[in-house]
């Protein structure tokens, strides 16, 4: 399944370097960070529908071409928008910050030659871990917590969210 999984996320980098080459505009992928191996569950298909949403309403206005990719990674949005990377990143990140489900969601921006604006070139903090709220990437590098902890705490983050809002 790992194999899977990874071949997927290659597959979608390459769809993004097409995409890059042929319009020469970044290109915002828009995925979730759920953890596990199986990315198709009930929960993880409602998040992402969440996500969507907020991207079409913030994107779609800037895009020229827009694709939907689903596989063993999950489900993911690809837009090529004629915007500059820095404030693509900016809504980006204000949507994993501001949104409920944010530590969940997963928005990149891509420049030429591939290039991911990531969080620690606009010095921005790392991510925050789900169960304890430290860095995230050390926490999953130290496996410091129960991959079903996790899958739990993302679970009822989303169970809470779709409560609140009808889902």
């Amino acid at each position: 399944m790992m194999d899977r999984i990874l071949m997927d996320r290659e597959n979608r980098y390459n769809t993004i370097l097409e995409l890059i080459e042929k319009y020469n505009l970044p290109v915002v992928c828009g995925k979730l960070n759920y953890p596990g191996i199986e990315k198709n569950t009930k929960h993880s298909e409602l998040a992402f529908d969440v996500l969507l949403s907020l991207l079409n309403s913030e994107y779609r206005t800037f895009s020229i071409h827009s694709k939907m990719l689903k596989g063993f990674d999950g489900s993911s949005v690809i837009f090529v928008v004629d915007m500059e990377p820095k404030v693509a990143k900016e809504i980006a990140m204000s949507i994993e910050n501001g949104h409920e489900l944010g530590r969940l969601f997963d928005i990149d921006i891509y420049t030429k030659g591939g290039e991911s604006l990531g969080r620690e070139k606009l010095n921005l903090s790392s991510r925050k871990c789900l169960i304890c709220n430290e860095d995230a990437r050390i926490c999953m590098r130290l496996n410091r917590h129960d991959i079903e902890e996790i899958i739990n705490a993302a679970n009822t983050l989303i169970e809470s969210f779709g409560e609140k809002n009808g889902n």
